[in-house]
């Protein structure tokens, strides 16, 4: 009788090897077709783990790993294997346990997506640490299946830092424009009207501050000189506000001292730093600041970086 049931169980075995070998067959000349990035991994992972297995005539884990490899090829959700499912050390169960409900964490969570051979490879190192456990004695595929799991998780598990982000851009710096008035006047002149268009159509881009600031050159006394800047500064203010800046806007349309800084009153004076000369026309210097001109105002508005400033050319000028 004991040699009845034996030579069953040895048949029984024979058939087994029969039906792994057709399965090992298949995964060797598999080509995945279909699935993700991870499946394919996997795929190929479990096919390799196949043939070795093969190799050291360990038949139910060769059938197990290609049996595996086949489904993954085709796509399909494969998971790590189940430690309940072997007979391991019941000390050493629940860090099994442990570390497979860390791994399928880590996969669900986009562990498959972000990083698909990472995770393919973890899941692989598991299986293999599983499964080498079992038989308990080959210790160094034992520790190198276990190092290699832990080192693939804890990439897994990282999460990468947050991209930071990106500085703000630094506002464009403001446009300047010069408006040149007749000798001794303050009443705007045509080519002095186009270049307060030019403003507005500035404005009108980017909303934001508007400084006014009156000139002069040296002729007539500072007093006369103080109080005609400030009548071309207003002269401009209110062509301004016309066009559609209000003067209520926030901020308001300064008009401001010759030395720009920015005021909420309506003031003005005359210029003092440069000397009358030749370029009164309304050239520009090498680093973009205008030059001395009499009978001018600056207009400094926001908007797009325009290159040099624009100016309105008068027919003659002075104080």
């Amino acid at each position: 009788m004991r040699s009845m049931k034996l030579g069953a169980v040895f048949a029984v075995g024979l058939m087994a090897a029969a039906c792994g070998t057709t399965e090992i067959d298949s995964v060797r000349g598999m080509t995945p077709t279909g699935g993700t990035e991870f499946t394919q991994a996997l795929a190929g992972g479990y096919r390799a783990l196949a043939i070795q297995e093969e190799g050291l005539r360990d038949w139910s884990d060769a059938y197990m790993y290609a049996r595996k490899g086949l489904a993954a090829g085709q796509g399909q959700m494969v998971l790590p294997e189940d430690p309940a499912n072997y007979a391991l050390p019941a000390s050493l169960m629940p860090e099994f346990q442990s570390a497979r409900a860390r791994l399928i964490t880590a996969l669900d969570t986009g562990g498959r997506e972000r990083l698909p051979r990472v995770a393919a490879g973890a899941q692989l190192s598991y299986d293999c640490w599983v499964e080498e456990q079992e038989e308990g004695w080959q210790i160094d595929c034992i520790e190198k299946c276990k190092r290699d799991f832990y080192a693939l998780l804890a990439q897994l598990e990282a999460r990468p830092a947050p991209a930071a982000a990106p500085a703000p851009a630094a506002p464009p710096a403001p446009r300047q424009f010069i408006v040149f008035f007749d000798f001794d006047r303050s009443n705007i002149t045509a080519e002095g009207a186009r270049v307060i268009q030019q403003v507005i159509a500035s404005y009108r881009q980017k909303a934001g501050p508007v400084s006014v600031v009156g000139h002069t050159d040296r002729s007539g006394t500072p007093q006369y000189n103080q109080g005609l800047s400030v009548r071309r500064a207003n002269s401009v203010k209110a062509a301004l506000v016309r066009g559609g800046i209000a003067a209520r806007s926030r901020p308001p349309v300064a008009v401001s001292p010759s030395r720009g800084s920015r005021l909420r009153t309506v003031s003005a004076s005359r210029r003092t730093a440069a000397p009358r000369s030749a370029s009164s026309s309304g050239t520009r210097s090498a680093n973009g600041t205008a030059s001395a001109s009499a009978g001018a105002v600056f207009v400094c508005a926001p908007g797009p970086p325009a290159g040099p400033a624009s100016s309105g050319q008068a027919r003659s000028h002075g104080r």
